[in-house]
């Protein structure tokens, strides 16, 4: 009876530590998330579960968002709660996954409303973003766009290939006006696409994103939100 009783526990004790052991703390993060929808419009009351509470969030389009805390697994699931009737506990349906970098304090998340089914459902980029890489008076550049491009900020030049991303930190002025251009690169030729003066100031740091246009003349977008950082 003892041997068959050894038999019957072994294999829930090797389980118990089988799963512990896939428990890293590479699985668990605590940082900070900014969130910006890319489709016009608010996105609002997404749920989200921290630290075993359950929280809500918006998501703008217009400007990121104030910074919020997350405490939990490395793969996060925003939600929709409905409720049943006669259930005590609501019925959550997911509508966005993303994995979290676990090695960054600060993570921007982009969501985009797929287009492809009809049901509520994000794709979400995540972006890490801390102060200590993208400082106050600094711009970080994404390439979202289908071709490589290169771009000049002030005197600095650089490209980036597709998907590709830089930090550009300029010199701490207060107020001053920089030229940013970028051009694509398409068959070995490179097409000035964008050409503008900006305002820099020092107290604030700038996510730039350059996109696919949909005018043919010019054939980059660029969006960008700036942020004031305190000191």
């Amino acid at each position: 009876m003892c041997s068959l009783r050894y038999i019957l526990i072994l294999p829930v004790i090797v389980l118990t530590l089988s799963l512990q052991a896939q428990e890293t703390p590479e699985d668990f993060v605590s940082l900070d998330l900014t969130t910006l929808s890319w489709d016009k419009g608010v996105v609002e009351d997404l749920g989200y579960v921290s630290d075993h509470e359950v929280e809500t969030t918006d998501i703008y389009s217009r400007a990121l968002s104030v910074p919020f805390h997350y405490s939990g697994p490395a793969q996060l699931t925003f939600f929709r709660e409905t409720s049943v009737p006669g259930e005590d506990a609501p019925l959550r349906t997911p509508v966005a996954n993303v994995n979290l970098p676990n090695k960054a304090s600060e993570v921007l998340l982009i969501f985009m409303r797929n287009k492809q089914v009809e049901a509520e459902r994000y794709n979400v980029i995540a972006i890490p973003r801390d102060k200590s890489s993208f400082p106050r008076g600094s711009y970080q550049i994404f390439n979202l766009s289908d071709f490589p491009v290169s771009g000049k900020m002030g005197d600095e030049i650089f490209k980036l290939d597709y998907h590709g991303k830089k930090v550009i930190t300029l010199p701490l002025q207060e107020k001053t006006s920089i030229e940013v251009k970028f051009a694509q690169e398409e068959e070995g030729q490179w097409e000035l696409g964008y050409s503008s003066i900006w305002s820099h100031y020092v107290n604030k740091r700038v996510n730039i994103f350059v996109l696919n246009s949909k005018d043919s003349v010019s054939p980059i977008d660029v969006r960008r939100f700036s942020e004031y950082v305190p000191e």
